[in-house]
Parts: C-alpha cells; structure tokens; sequence
C-alpha cells in the first residue's frame, strides 16, 4: 500500500490520519492466555451426538459436559481413543467410541434440525406481558427450534415463518463456518397489530423505525402492514441474534453484532422457504423478484449516503460503542454492518474471506473481538490494513451500486426492520 495515500480521484482523503486515531485495541483472551502464544491448529472437524460427555482430562469417567445437541467441533490431536476438541472456548476430551444410549420414553433428540418442544416454565415478565396484548386469540405453535406465541391467523405465512426458522441454523453455519451450540431455550412473540408491538416492545427500543428486536431471549416482530418477506426477513435476523450467542459466547461489538444479523437476513429467501446460503441468487434477481433485493437497498442507501457525505469511516464503524452505533439515523450503520460483512465474505473475489472466518473462531475461542483481532487474523498488526479494507470495500460499493441503481429507485433498505430497523437487547 506504500505510504497508504489515497489514489487520485479517491473518495477518501485524509483516511490514513483517521484511520490511526481510533483505539483498536489489544488481542486479549478471556482467561489471560498469551496472546502470542503458537496457536494450534485442528486436525479436522467432525460431528458429535447429543448427550456425548466432554471430559475435563482424557481417560476420565465423569465431571465435564454433555453436548446438548448435534455438534460439529474442531478436533485438536488424538491420544488413545480420544479426542480433544474445542467446545465453547474451552478444551476437553470426547470419547470416540461413546455410542448413543437406548433412547428413553419421551426423550428429547437434539440436532440441527431440532423441532420445538413446548417450554413449560413462564419467560418471566417479558413472556407474561406478551401473552396479556395477544389476548384470548393468542395460540402457542412452532417457529423452528423456538416457541411462538402469536395472534396472527395466517396459516400459511405461520408455516413459512416455521420452515425458515427451522433451517436458519444451518445457513448460519454455512455462511459463518459457526455452528450455534447448546440448546436454543428461547421464545418468540408474533403480533398481528403494530400497535401491540410498540406497546409490548415500549421503552426497551425507539419510538419508531424498527420491526423487531431481541431481548432476554425473547424475540419479536408484528404482520399489520408488512409483505410476508419482510416479516421472514425479520425473523431471520432476530434469530441471527440469538445464534450469535450461542456461537460465539460473548457479547460482540455493534458493528459485527448487526452486520452478522443484517448479512444472514439479506440471504434470499426462497419460495419454498428455504435460505440460500451461498451467492448464487444474485445474478438472477432482478429477473426473480418483484423489486430490490436486501442487499441492492443497502447498496442503494449507501450510495445516497456517500452523495451526502454521512457515510462513516470504517476505523470509526468498527470502534462505535453500542450508544453511538443505535443513536440517530442509524439506518446507515446498520446498512454498513451488513455490506461490510458481505464484502469480507464475499467481494474481491472472496479474497477476505478466510480471514474473517479466522477473526469469529478466534473471538469464539476467547478473545476479545476487537480492530486489533480483525487486524491479526489477517496476519497484520499494521493499521493500514484498515486503509486497503476500506478502499476496497468503496469500490466494491460503488460497483454494487452501480449494478442497481439502472433498476431500481433510492431508497432505505426496508426488509429488515423498516429503515434498516431495530433489534434488541442491542436494537436491531
């Protein structure tokens, strides 16, 4: 990159001095682990069943866990019939020749697919204001792995909510190389009116300008006025939230919080209520689907956005605490999060994208999933890599955009949460 100057004509000037400013932070690991420590690498992944114990030391009879569900965890040597494997951050040793106990009556069996079982227990307060603005109309039903409780009396937009729910974990893995562990214990909460959302949802969000949010392991969204993708979209991004959770076992930073979410919900859902996990759909949409897609709003908002001169730096997006990523027109950051996701997935020809994958193992292995990480994970501590990030993530928007904006009109992504939208424990 030589001295990192922007090229002539460059949308970029002084990106050099504003990309050294922000505080990137250390690569630090939770239980203090040296951070330059050689890192081992696994000898491969395979699956695990449900109930496979993992042990704390090899050879041991008891103590340790038992996996909840189907788990596909990276193996990091072999000793005597052993394995060591990573699981939530943590080493222990997996039996390989454990086999599946006789099923007991009315046994649960988990796997990446695993169907709703009713949730006895109340979700606290969250649960019983919900079940009180559904009313006497409100019916418990199945949203994938989750419970749902809605008023809403569209059988077939309940059915198509249930399939997409059903295999989002599998597109999650797919598209993040992150399989959500554990077992999901999570509610949702489907409103046929609007106004019961905002009354439900009060002053955990902003007044306006969001569809769904994720909070207490409750999630929520309304149908009044909405096409059934959007509402599909939705859900698969609130359900991202809960996933994140589960995968990486941490809290994250606001810009890959949403932009994970923002880039699995942009994934095209199809008719048959599938998602596609790859990006094979792009060059067909405009000819399969009436209007813009997710992602051409996003590069369509970010374009008018770059006109304006409100579009953020990248150093800036990937130091923002939460406060400053939801205040405002937040709909840019959440449309950056989610192109800047994609780019690292996907642009330059899928250049980034190891390197990205590398960033969420390592923050799934304990370490803090701050610039200095992201950096590190590219073999480099050097800031100006976030000057060459940028610059190709600009052209690769211009390009994008470019593409589009010969069919279809400005505006602000929608799908989502209406302007992006909202969610959450953290919105959005």
């Amino acid at each position: 990159a030589g001295s990192g100057a922007p090229a002539p004509g460059s949308s970029l000037p002084e990106l050099v001095e504003i990309a050294g400013a922000p505080d990137l932070g250390r690569i630090v690991h939770r239980d203090g682990r040296e951070p330059d420590a050689p890192r081992r690498l696994a000898l491969g992944w395979r699956w695990f069943l449900p109930g496979q114990p993992v042990r704390e030391a090899r050879g041991a009879s008891s103590g340790g866990r038992e996996l909840p569900s189907l788990a596909f965890l990276p193996v990091l040597s072999r000793e005597g019939g052993w394995a060591e494997v990573l699981y939530q951050g943590r080493r222990g040793w997996v039996d390989e020749s454990w086999q599946v106990p006789h099923p007991r009556r009315g046994a649960r069996q988990g796997g990446m697919r695993a169907r709703f079982e009713p949730v006895r227990a109340s979700r606290g307060d969250l649960l019983r204001q919900a079940r009180k603005l559904l009313g006497v109309r409100r019916t418990e039903r199945a949203l994938g792995a989750y419970e749902l409780w809605t008023d809403v009396d569209d059988e077939n937009l309940l059915a198509m909510l249930d399939q997409v729910a059903g295999v989002a974990e599998e597109a999650y893995f797919a598209r993040f190389a992150r399989l959500p562990t554990g077992d999901p214990l999570r509610s949702a909460v489907l409103f046929a009116a609007e106004a019961d959302y905002r009354s439900y949802s009060g002053d955990r969000m902003p007044a306006s300008g969001h569809a769904g949010h994720a909070a207490g392991g409750v999630l929520a969204s309304y149908v009044e006025g909405r096409s059934r993708r959007a509402v599909a979209t939705t859900v698969v991004h609130e359900i991202a939230h809960l996933m994140n959770a589960r995968a990486l076992a941490r809290a994250l930073p606001a810009w890959l919080e949403e932009g994970l979410a923002e880039e699995l919900a942009a994934l095209w859902v199809e008719d048959d209520a599938t998602i596609d996990s790859t990006d094979r759909r792009a060059a067909a949409l405009a000819a399969s689907f009436r209007g813009p897609s997710e992602l051409d709003r996003r590069l369509l908002a970010l374009g008018a956005a770059v006109d304006g001169g409100a579009l953020p730096r990248l150093p800036e997006v990937l130091t923002m605490t939460q406060e400053q990523f939801y205040a405002g027109d937040s709909w840019v950051n959440y449309a950056y999060a989610g192109a800047f996701v994609r780019y690292l997935l996907a642009g330059d020809g899928g250049r980034h994208r190891d390197g990205f994958l590398r960033f969420l193992e390592r923050i799934a292995d304990g370490y803090a999933p701050n610039p200095a990480l992201l950096l590190d994970s590219y073999g480099t501590r050097d800031v100006e890599h976030l000057v060459e990030l940028e610059r190709g993530f600009r052209a690769w928007l211009d390009r994008g955009r470019a593409a589009a904006s010969g069919r279809y009109a400005v505006g602000r992504p929608t799908g989502t949460a209406g302007a992006i939208g909202a969610s959450g424990g953290s919105p959005g």
